[in-house]
């Protein structure tokens, strides 16, 4: 394993590797369901069509706030590359619980390493794509911890009134 930790889902059964970023609610859904659901979710969906900022906003809703995200965005000769890649990057900008992984620069200066169709990474791309996803993952800053039972009460001392007895 490139990334220690990490564990690589598409879907619950077969992964499709042609997976849509519109798919990712259901998928997000079908592993909070199952308990799968881990405290950081990878995106790496945006070379098979264009984003939309509102699926983006429903898994993050899905998440919730004590999870968080890293986005992943494209280098592919497509036109929708652009696009996405510039949704990718405002919606990190704008939530705190989530990264970009920039995956674009990191492949750029090295496009000869990728598969013939300047898409797939291989070997040497992966290792670029895992160091990317690497400095996106330690600019994450921790979630707040659950709260403890001890979040719902005062640790500060409460005067006692005044004893009340039945013979004053």
């Amino acid at each position: 394993h490139l990334c220690p930790g990490v564990e690589l889902r598409v879907g619950l059964d077969d992964a499709q590797l042609d997976e849509q970023m519109k798919t990712l609610p259901g998928i997000v859904q079908s592993l909070l369901a199952h308990g799968q659901l881990r405290p950081i979710l990878v995106v790496g969906l945006g070379t098979n069509g264009p984003i939309g900022a509102s699926t983006l906003e429903q898994v993050r809703d899905l998440i919730g706030p004590n999870r968080q995200m890293v986005l992943v965005n494209v280098e592919e000769p497509r036109s929708w590359e652009g696009e996405v890649n510039s949704t990718l990057a405002q919606f990190a900008k704008d939530n705190d619980n989530v990264a970009l992984s920039d995956w674009y620069d990191a492949i750029k200066p090295h496009i000869d390493v990728l598969a013939r169709d300047q898409i797939h990474p291989g070997g040497a791309g992966g290792r670029i794509y895992t160091a990317a996803l690497t400095a996106a993952l330690s600019r994450l800053v921790p979630p707040a911890p659950y709260p403890t039972i001890s979040d719902f009460f005062s640790t500060t001392p409460v005067k006692s009134s005044p004893r009340v007895t039945g013979n004053e």
